[in-house]
């Protein structure tokens, strides 16, 4: 099977989650889940009917060129292109530029959604526990490299989420 790939250039922590979500939903009926940290230039396959099949759905086109265009430099994940019943990937594997951008911005979207509900959720349960524990335990669980620049990273996006969190509920309040 030939498959076509499209690549993005997104920060390492944001393509491992990535990964990792759709490894987990590929595998949820095997007894066992791999847990390895993804390591470009693996292809990840999105999960069906999901955000970001969607974007890509939407964006998909024929190739404008008879040559695939290069791997980008910087790229950090391949992701599989699927082939969807109006649009056979046979014919549909190119996506342009405002199509990439539009799917990176979905994956950190729901990237970020998902980090504060968890750790804002753990938080309500076990107020007196460590954030950055919480950051540390989270990026573990969804198999992201635990390194100095993927943890600031993360603790800093879950305290601007809180933030603006806390902001918004102040001003509902008066």
């Amino acid at each position: 099977m030939n498959q076509y790939l499209i690549y993005l250039c997104l920060p390492p922590y944001l393509a491992q989650w990535y990964a990792h979500e759709c490894n987990q939903v590929h595998n949820r009926d095997n007894k066992t889940c791999p847990r390895e940290i993804y390591r470009f230039p693996t292809p990840v396959v999105p999960v069906r009917n999901s955000q970001e099949s969607g974007v890509i759905q939407a964006h998909l086109q024929k190739q404008p060129t008879d040559k695939p265009a290069p791997v980008p430099e910087g790229a950090t994940i391949a992701i599989v292109i699927p082939s969807f019943p109006y649009k056979p990937v046979e014919y549909y594997n190119f996506v342009p530029r405002i199509g990439l951008e539009h799917l990176a911005d979905t994956i950190r979207n729901r990237f970020q959604v998902e980090l504060f509900d968890d750790i804002h959720e753990a938080r309500r349960i076990t107020p007196k526990t460590r954030i950055d524990l919480l950051v540390q335990a989270w990026m573990e669980d969804h198999c992201i490299e635990d390194d100095d620049t993927n943890f600031r990273t993360l603790l800093k996006i879950y305290q601007r989420r809180r933030d603006a969190y806390r902001k918004t509920v102040k001003s509902k309040k008066s």
